[in-house]
């Protein structure tokens, strides 16, 4: 197998995840940034996951989680 080619499993967990990140980017849509935050947080998206689908700095994403615990 060529280093480029995928398995069928690969391709699969692939297009998962670009799926969760589409639903997660429509579940957050028009939402102020606090609930982006908690939203994102409850579908289990890791803080750098947040920062990089909304634009939100990483350390405002940590003081944010931090208060709603």
């Amino acid at each position: 197998m060529a280093k480029n080619d995928k398995t069928e499993k690969q391709i699969l967990e692939e297009i998962s995840n670009k799926l969760s990140k589409l639903i997660a980017l429509s579940a957050i849509q028009g939402k102020a940034k606090v609930e982006q935050i908690k939203i994102l947080t409850t579908l289990e998206f890791s803080n750098s996951e947040i920062s990089k689908l909304t634009g939100i700095p990483k350390g405002t994403i940590d003081s944010t989680r931090a208060k709603l615990k």
